[in-house]
């Protein structure tokens, strides 16, 4: 995103601002530890920090004017570093700020903030503390373009305790500490974490030995101060010599980046080491959309072609490509893999989009590649105070093995009330043993769900959609695994609807006719939203709109002209045309719209003539690419044309319409969609085309005319509003599955996943334990049919 100067400039000012309120609070804890207090839990005077004067530093209120506060601050800043040497917070990052103009206003303001801080008795900085202090002071717009969210420290002391373990290194006849990367710190929330897993792994280890094992990177210059004052309050009275804290995109930076030279905060020794490679990445990478990739997304892409044999890259352009529509957060796992060692772990909290978008799936054959996927770990509205909305941790361990990768169990967790740290690791942990005839097994308890899916039928089953296991009922799950369940396009050519480029023109109502007497042979009936269709069939009269449609004339025109007029303009041959045939109006209203230049936009004037829009046979079935509450098929039974806002199923010729729509109509169709689609913005359920061509739906060609005829006749009872007409559709359905599933719970369980999709707030809450307590406990496990029917073998554990 390109700024003007006045932006870039009040973004800077900001930055200044940011860091100056950080030193102001790093140094009043700093100068309360300078004064020896009495500490009532520990019933005696704790002793201060030494300063080289011997006494204790000044408060820096009320020592100086207003118009003198900048340079006292400086002056304070200064001292404090020569006094107890804090050189790393204090003596770098300002002098790109400091000829900023001040007015007498913002110093003010900042003296009252120095004056209330001065007031209250600040003696410990903690990440909760400070990335408070982030949420505050960052406006959440800014922050959202950066992709930039705090994380609550409870989630980052999971990943960082599952990622960070104990390895067997030494130096100088010295065990050492793991190494740890933070691609994207923010307040250093994660870093922090990792300190204190470090500490407890380790509990001789000096404070400065941890540090030097630890990461940091952030764009933004702002919280990754933030994380320098986090690393260096872990030990106030340690001095803290350096820190490896990187302003800088992670994407410019790699293993052998100069550790000193390329860092924000510089150490005091000549050390050229590189940045070398880690025991484990753990972070809250940002979550950037792939159209807002700055300054391009050659700029995070360009790490990919560091994979493959030499002269290839697979990942980047060849055959493994991954998606040019992945969002930022996917490339932060690719090129972090370049910077673990084998058996290195890697532990984010990420957007559960991957799990259920075409992008996600290159990217699952690239965690398949290079990763065993240990867990993914979704949380409940009831597990976490602050709700994870829509993400999932992810954590991995990179594996060379391939043998060892297929071997690998991958859980997916679903953990539904509040968990210690230790506890959901521990969850995440659990070996489920699967039998060699089976491929997944499901563990169902009060407090958590495990599916656990060996990674060979994953990578054997290549990118696909995998959120269901991660949130659907058991009982969804079963189905989507069905053996007799295809893809709709095995069965169909599903598309979307015409794309006119001007429906101003080409949609024509019944009102627009009593302006413009079109003649009725240039009109198709059409709808143009899926909100005219009130009914499960769609008649003509329904919608009373049309699409302009020349086709037929278009070609007669071509047919008829030869030679010298064959080579003229066809616009101009349609009209003549026209003219010559009476359809003077037709003619009149095609001049209308290149006066109001139609012809001009961009899908118009491609056209051999931009008025033509080419055949338009409407599809026998039509299907909304969003949902909210009403989740249905409608039967288009006068093969109106629709807008491009709606799917078409042009069913194959073998394929009875009456069959398939019955299928589309019972309530194992609308539980599927609640599991392939994504929940958008106010509770709408969205569907892609080609999610809706990878649909999985019951297989009609291999059912016995009876049940087809059973659909059929149920389909038609349901349109006619018979009472039990869905419980018989549904029933049958189920039963040609062969799944045991009572059509009652499956219902419900559809019901409730569609209001708490549709629900917000406390609402969502109780929907979710309802749902949840629906689940029957126990243990399920899938079996491998070699004949291609699903079974499933239950029992309690």
């Amino acid at each position: 995103m390109r700024l003007e100067p006045d932006e870039r400039f009040e973004i800077a000012a900001k930055q200044y601002s940011y860091l100056l309120t950080n030193k102001v609070l790093f140094y009043e804890v700093v100068r309360e530890k300078t004064k020896a207090r009495y500490d009532p839990q520990a019933g005696d005077t704790i002793t201060p920090i030494e300063t080289k004067s011997g006494f204790e530093l000044d408060p820096l209120a009320d020592y100086t004017t207003i118009e003198n506060l900048e340079n006292h601050l400086n002056n304070q800043f200064e001292t404090i570093v020569e006094e107890i040497d804090y050189e790393p917070i204090f003596n770098h990052g300002a002098s790109l700020f400091a000829e900023f103009p001040q007015n007498t206003k913002t110093l003010r303001t900042l003296d009252d903030f120095i004056s209330n801080i001065e007031s209250e008795s600040i003696t410990k900085l903690d990440e909760d503390f400070l990335g408070a202090v982030y949420e505050e002071l960052i406006p959440v717009q800014e922050r959202k373009e950066l992709g930039q969210f705090y994380t609550h420290p409870k989630i980052a002391e999971t990943i960082s305790r599952w990622a960070i373990r104990d390895v067997d290194t030494e130096e100088n006849g010295n065990s050492q500490p793991p190494r740890v990367l933070d691609p994207a710190s923010g307040s250093g929330t994660f870093v922090v974490e990792a300190y204190n897993t470090i500490e407890r792994l380790m509990d001789s280890v000096e404070h400065q030995t941890i540090v030097d094992h630890l990461t940091a990177i952030d764009i933004n210059r702002f919280p990754l101060h933030l994380t320098a004052l986090n690393l260096s309050a872990r030990s106030i009275s340690k001095k803290t010599e350096r820190l490896y804290a990187y302003n800088d995109s992670f994407f410019d930076i790699d293993p052998e980046t100069d550790r000193f030279r390329d860092g924000r905060i510089e150490g005091t020794q000549n050390d050229l080491n590189e940045v070398g490679h880690f025991d484990a990445a753990v972070g809250n990478p940002p979550y950037i959309q792939q159209a807002n990739l700055y300054p391009n997304k050659d700029h995070f892409r360009n790490h990919l072609s560091t994979f493959g044999r030499s002269g290839t890259s697979p990942y980047k352009d060849g055959n493994k490509k991954l998606s040019g529509r992945s969002d930022a957060y996917i490339y932060f796992v690719t090129h972090a893999t370049q910077f673990l060692r084998d058996g290195g772990r890697l532990g984010y909290i990420m957007p559960t989009k991957w799990l259920m978008t075409r992008y996600g799936e290159s990217f699952q054959e690239f965690l398949y590649d290079h990763y065993k996927v240990n867990a993914v770990v979704g949380f409940s509205v009831r597990a976490f105070e602050d709700a994870l909305v829509d993400t999932a941790l992810l954590l991995i361990e990179k594996c060379e093995d391939e043998q060892e990768r297929r071997d690998n169990t991958v859980n997916f967790v679903q953990i539904r009330e509040s968990m210690e740290p230790e506890d959901i690791i521990s969850t995440v942990d659990f070996d489920y043993p699967i039998d060699e005839d089976e491929y997944m097994v499901v563990r169902n308890r009060n407090s958590y769900r495990t599916v656990a899916v060996e990674q060979s039928y994953l990578t054997d089953e290549g990118g696909q959609k995998l959120n269901y296991y991660l949130s659907a009922p058991v009982e969804f799950i079963k189905l989507l695994e069905n053996e007799k369940l295809v893809p709709l396009d095995d069965l169909a050519d599903v598309t979307y609807g015409k794309k006119t480029g001007a429906n101003d023109f080409f949609f024509i109502s019944d009102d627009d006719l009593e302006t413009w007497s079109i003649d009725e042979r240039f009109l198709k009936p059409a709808i143009k939203s899926i909100k005219e269709a009130d009914e499960q069939v769609l008649s003509e009269e329904d919608t009373g709109k049309y699409l302009f449609d020349m086709y037929e004339f278009v070609e007669e025109v071509k047919r008829d002209t030869t030679g010298v007029a064959a080579n003229s303009d066809l616009r101009q041959r349609v009209k003549d045309a026209l003219e010559r045939g009476g359809y003077t109006t037709t003619k009149q209203y095609i001049e209308w719209g290149e006066s109001e230049e139609f012809h001009t936009r961009r899908s118009c004037e491609g056209r051999d003539a931009w008025f033509n829009l080419g055949q338009l046979d409407g599809p026998e079935i039509l299907h909304p690419k969003f949902f909210n509450e009403r989740v249905f098929a409608i039967w288009n039974r006068d093969r109106l044309m629709p807008s491009n806002a709606i799917d078409c199923i042009n069913l194959d010729d073998d394929v009875d319409e009456t069959v398939v729509m019955g299928i589309l109509n019972s309530t194992v169709h609308k539980a599927l969609l609640e599991c392939w689609g994504r929940a958008e913005g106010g509770g709408a359920l969205q569907l892609m085309t080609y999610e809706l061509s990878s649909l999985p739906v019951l297989d009609v060609r291999g059912l016995a005319g009876e049940v087809t005829g059973k659909i059929a006749d149920a389909n038609q009872a349901l349109i006619d509003g018979e009472d039990d007409a869905q419980e018989r559709l549904d029933q049958i359905i189920l039963d040609a599955l062969d799944v045991d599933i009572d059509t009652e719970r499956l219902q419900e369980l559809q019901e409730t996943m569609m209001q708490k999709r549709v629900s917000s707030g406390a609402e969502v809450e109780v929907l979710v334990e309802h749902m949840e307590g629906l689940e029957e406990g126990g243990t399920q496990a899938f079996v491998k049919n070699p004949d291609g029917n699903q079974s499933l073998s239950d029992y309690m554990s």
